[in-house]
């Protein structure tokens, strides 16, 4: 996690910390990601947001890693109180 996004997750929470980190990644590689994430979150504890955020920043690096130019969705999105999570990301090459 590079300081910048690290400093936004810190101060503006998960969603635009996601946002920078997929803006990042397409100015920077050969490689389209799209994000779906609510506008906004409940306040969630810091702890938690970094969580949350290292467990799609590895999915997306596996999706990097692959062999051919990939497309990768990731989908982050809270299940009614916000208490457990649906994370998913797919991967297309």
């Amino acid at each position: 996690m590079s300081s910048c996004v690290r400093l936004i997750l810190e101060t503006k929470g998960l969603v635009p910390a996601l946002e920078a980190y997929v803006q990042q990644l397409e100015g920077s590689e050969d490689f389209d990601i799209h994000l779906d994430t609510p506008a906004s979150l409940p306040d969630l504890n810091a702890a938690v947001a970094r969580t949350i955020f290292v467990i799609v920043q590895e999915a997306v690096n596996n999706a990097r890693n692959m062999p051919a130019r990939t497309t990768c969705g990731c989908v982050c999105h809270p299940k009614g109180t916000g208490s457990s999570w649906s994370l998913k990301t797919m991967a297309k090459v």
